[in-house]
């Protein structure tokens, strides 16, 4: 199975007072298997860890908190579209880099946000996904 690696870093907004709260809920809710779940079976997800040893980094401001959380995705993308449209439109969208990547950076938003934003202090920034293969 071909499989495209990505690095993918989910950028979080989060209330002053709620951080540290907050990350343990979203490390309690096992991001990764969450989004492997919307990969149909045909991808992994593991954190990718950053210089200090963890799959997140801080920048503390006076109101909020800019929390980045980092994975490492490796999907089939043309098995993951191949099951959603026709053959031929899979061909063409598997050239498509960015119908792709808009496709996993909504769900990954989506089901990121219905899991773990039950308190309402948490916002999705920003999902970036960049490959690396």
């Amino acid at each position: 199975m071909p499989t495209t690696t990505y690095v993918v870093v989910l950028e979080l907004s989060i209330t002053n007072g709620a951080g540290d709260l907050t990350l343990n809920k979203i490390l309690d809710a096992n991001p990764c298997q969450e989004i492997e779940n919307h990969l149909d079976g045909h991808g992994t997800v593991e954190f990718y860890e950053y210089d200090d040893g963890h799959p997140y980094k801080w920048d503390s401001g006076w109101t909020w908190h800019k929390l980045e959380l980092r994975m490492k995705m490796r999907v089939n993308k043309a098995a993951i579209i191949k099951d959603k449209v026709s053959n031929g439109l899979a061909r063409f969208l598997v050239r498509n880099l960015v119908s792709f990547k808009n496709e996993i950076k909504a769900k990954l938003k989506s089901g990121f946000e219905e899991k773990v934003n039950t308190t309402g202090v948490v916002s999705v920034v920003d999902v970036q996904i960049r490959e690396v293969d």
